[in-house]
């Protein structure tokens, strides 16, 4: 979370062997009217064009893929609508512009710089780990260019405050304190952690250390693994040693589900915890299979609400992508340009003016809930909706939101 080093969302730091050479072009791509890809029309100047960030290709290339996909049906569901609602751009179109920066801090440095270097582009919103976007932020604040936090949202995104900057998920401490609850409310009295190393894990596993302990449940072992390790055995054992309750893993879907495989050879059958809203997706059932039963996560997205947003959305997402699953960064990415649509059609024609725009945006339903940001670029009032899995089934017991950075409450 979100990604999350990554809110959701996140991967490690430690990948300078991608050379900045590496980035590749950015495509350009105006989703039209008719639902499917054509050309930029060069003649017509009533278009918005907004440039989407993430990791295209490499290792964590499914998690751009997945952000692009909200993003890419956000852009569909506007410009069905006529595009750009009011203002002085209305009826504009919104142009996507695909970069990669494959989930790689310097790479992702490189990227904002491009994206700068174009005068036609309104906006940036992207990033699926916090690593990235820490790097980014301060680079779109310097140049007063907007840019949304998509996946990533670890609080040090917004540090020092900013004006530019805003961050679409809730932060790291809703996914741990949420999580926590959940795991004191089942009644475990004491949980082995496993958990990546980077800031996503790191961040994540700190504030859940310091909410468990205030819930005063103790914690018998805390262990760490870095991206690419293949085998968790050792940590798991350390773990299973403690004779916990539960298990908690921070990680990302290959290094999860290699844990859950992990965990069964050992013997280490207890109950297992997800805090940073990796589990919610597609990819993660079909990668666990029948080891997924029983994981507890957490997600923005409530698959249950009767809300007509949320229904549209579920069903335009079935019809385009074959799943009724919205996985956190898809569904952040789909909030985060109907955030630049709606500040666009309150005057936000500039990149200066569009940032003062986002922080008045009030949506009161993009599907996913209720989008505002305050002062500082956080979102206002987030929801995390905490499910257990059940014969393939996400299904949610519990829902949270965050009123404050460090302060989660119980809606449901």
């Amino acid at each position: 979370m979100t990604g999350r080093l990554r809110l959701a969302g996140r991967r490690p730091t430690g990948r300078g062997r991608l050379a900045l050479l590496a980035v590749g072009a950015a495509s350009v791509t105006l989703i039209s009217a008719c639902g499917s890809p054509t050309p930029a029309a060069g003649g017509d100047p009533k278009v918005v064009k907004i440039a989407i960030g993430g990791p295209m290709t490499g290792d964590a290339a499914n998690d751009g893929k997945q952000l692009y996909q909200g993003a890419e049906l956000a852009a569909i569901s506007i410009n069905d609508a006529g595009g750009i609602s009011g203002g002085p751009l209305k009826s504009a179109k919104i142009i996507l512009v695909k970069y990669d920066d494959k989930d790689d801090p310097q790479t992702g440095v490189t990227v904002a710089r491009q994206v700068l270097s174009d005068s036609s582009i309104l906006a940036y919103a992207g990033g699926a780990i916090s690593d990235v976007s820490v790097a980014q932020a301060p680079i779109f604040e310097r140049s007063g260019m907007p840019f949304l936090s998509v996946y990533a949202s670890a609080d040090t995104i917004l540090e020092p405050a900013k004006q530019h900057v805003f961050v679409v998920p809730p932060t790291f401490a809703a996914y741990s304190y949420s999580m926590a609850e959940t795991i004191a409310a089942d009644k475990i009295n004491s949980v082995g952690i496993v958990h990546l190393t980077g800031t996503y894990g790191e961040l994540i596993t700190k504030y859940l250390v310091e909410r468990l302990r205030a819930l005063q449940i103790s914690i018998v072992a805390n262990e760490a693994f870095n991206f690419g390790d293949t085998d968790l055995r050792p940590q798991l054992s350390k773990v299973k040693a403690g004779s916990p309750q539960a298990l908690v893993m921070v990680g990302f879907t290959d290094s999860d589900t290699l844990m859950l495989k992990q965990a069964q050879q050992l013997g280490l059958t207890v109950p297992v915890y997800d805090p940073g809203g990796i589990v919610y997706s597609q990819t993660f059932l079909d990668a666990a299979g029948p080891l997924a039963n029983g994981v507890t996560g957490n997600t923005p997205s409530d698959p249950h609400r009767a809300t007509p947003a949320t229904q549209k959305l579920l069903t335009a997402w079935q019809a385009k992508y074959n799943t009724s699953v919205i996985p956190d960064s898809g569904a952040f990415a789909w909030e985060a340009i109907h955030a630049i649509a709606a500040a666009v059609a309150a005057g936000g024609v500039t990149r200066e003016s569009l940032a003062r725009e986002l922080h008045s945006v009030s949506i009161a339903d993009t599907g996913i809930g209720s989008l505002r940001f305050d002062g500082s670029g956080a979102r206002v009032g987030g929801r995390l909706w905490i499910f257990r899995i059940d014969n393939g089934k996400f299904n949610v017991i519990a829902g949270y939101e965050q009123q404050a950075q460090f302060t989660v409450v119980k809606i449901r």
